[in-house]
């Protein structure tokens, strides 16, 4: 049935293999011209996939548009996939990193739990055009991205021509940001140019960011996680990042995401510069101060752009460093959301100085705040006063808060409250009347 696959079913649109355990090759399915979608999964005797014919002139997987290997540890190389849009490598050998070279269609990229890969030569994200989204995740050995590939050798020794070298038998003194603009960084900045998305997850050899990654003009998510050697503040060099602000990530960056970071020690200066970000998430990074920069001075916003104006959304969970909210938080001018979780050491009410925080009147949170969610902060003894200053407040979250103790009777000022949730609070026993007074409560 296998070997006949391609002359039986030629009209064949979409194929998954899955559990073939004794299964060493597949038949030609470059043949297969109206296939758009091709899953292997879990053929882990897997070798190959029988080329088409060398003297045939039809292209081979002329549909094909997406692509995911899964667990098959031994398959090498595949046919070229010329208009491929989608790539997962999932569980895959490291040298199938070698058919992304020259996909100038590929949108989405996923490389994931490939525990040999220690480098993606900077040769294999030449060409990469189209390429919106990048997924690098569960890679406990890669420590490179960007390492220069050496000449390809021969036409004739290779699998497939577009194959490059992957040896990394120097890669315990590479980093993510080997980067040289003699070798073309330049032009593979350009190349990048529609890459929107990028999240590198479970990297623990990374130590720095690469150059290229900072100056991608078109970026509007980074998330990075668990990356246990990263310090995102500093190039290779242990230079300050600071970025050019006539265009790159200082304009293009709306979402930054940062959790599992053991060596972030202060908000990175780069992250500061951001123009337009509007989503900010930090959790989990148990050194870090987010009141300081790098200099160990209190971070203060520039009023006239940046962050001030830009940031809408800000969640905060497991700092452990966190005593007092930021003075830079308090700056914001339009935020909205404000979500903060598991900080034991958090006091609320104060500032950096250990002054009550008291907002001003005319603009910024007091206008600007529509959801508060509060978790597990035990600390909290009651309400602070610049929650109940909050004119447009209209959902409010506090949850295991295990010393709330009280609600002030001011409550009533919160008259845009419309959801109020209090869960968990053991010693929290009486409502006060200007709960009553609520009027547009809903819950």
């Amino acid at each position: 049935m296998m070997d006949n696959l391609v002359s039986s079913l030629p009209n064949l649109v979409e194929v998954c293999f899955s559990k073939c355990g004794g299964c060493k090759s597949l038949p030609p399915l470059g043949q297969l011209l109206h296939l758009k979608t091709m899953e292997i999964w879990s053929l882990t005797e897997l070798e190959y996939i029988v080329s088409d014919h060398p003297f045939t002139s039809t292209i081979s997987f002329p549909s094909l548009l997406e692509l995911g290997i899964h667990n098959c540890e031994k398959l090498k190389a595949i046919p070229p996939t010329p208009h491929l849009e989608a790539l997962s490598l999932i569980r895959a050998h490291p040298a199938l990193i070698n058919m992304i070279v020259g996909l100038n269609k590929l949108k989405h990229l996923v490389i994931m739990e490939m525990e040999s890969l220690e480098c993606v030569p900077e040769e294999c994200w030449k060409g990469l055009a189209s390429l919106e989204s990048l997924a690098i995740c569960l890679c406990p050995g890669l420590t490179s991205l960007s390492k220069a590939a050496p000449p390809p050798p021969p036409l004739g020794t290779r699998h497939q021509s577009n194959q490059v070298d992957l040896d990394s038998s120097d890669s315990e003194e590479l980093h993510l940001s080997n980067y040289d603009e003699s070798s073309g960084g330049n032009n593979l900045i350009l190349e990048l140019h529609s890459l929107r998305s990028v999240r590198l997850w479970g990297l623990p050899k990374l130590a720095s960011l690469p150059r290229w990654l900072l100056q991608l003009s078109n970026l509007e998510d980074l998330d990075i996680r668990h990356c246990r050697e990263l310090d995102i503040c500093k190039d290779e060099s242990s230079n300050l990042i600071i970025l050019d602000s006539h265009g790159g990530l200082h304009h293009s960056l709306r979402s930054v995401r940062l959790k599992g970071l053991p060596k972030l020690a202060s908000l990175p200066r780069w992250l500061l510069q951001l123009s337009n970000l509007e989503r900010l998430r930090i959790c989990d990074c148990r050194e870090l101060d987010i009141c300081k920069d790098e200099s160990g001075n209190l971070i203060i916003l520039d009023s006239h752009g940046g962050l001030h104006h830009s940031l809408r959304s800000v969640r905060l969970e497991e700092l452990p460093k966190l005593a007092s909210l930021p003075r830079w938080l308090l700056q914001l001018s339009n935020l909205e959301d404000l979500d903060i979780r598991f900080c034991e050491e958090l006091d609320i009410c104060k500032d950096e100085s250990g002054n009550l925080i008291i907002l001003d009147s005319h603009g910024g949170l007091h206008h600007s705040l529509r959801s508060v969610r509060l978790e597990k902060l035990p600390k909290l003894a009651s309400l602070p006063r610049w929650l109940l200053q909050l004119s447009n407040l209209e959902d409010l979250s506090i949850r295991y808060c295990s010393n709330l103790k009280a609600l002030p009777e001011q409550i009533e000022a919160l008259q845009s409250l419309q959801r109020l949730e209090i869960n968990d609070s053991p010693l929290l026993t009486l409502f006060p009347e200007g709960t009553r007074r609520l009027a547009s409560l809903l819950n």
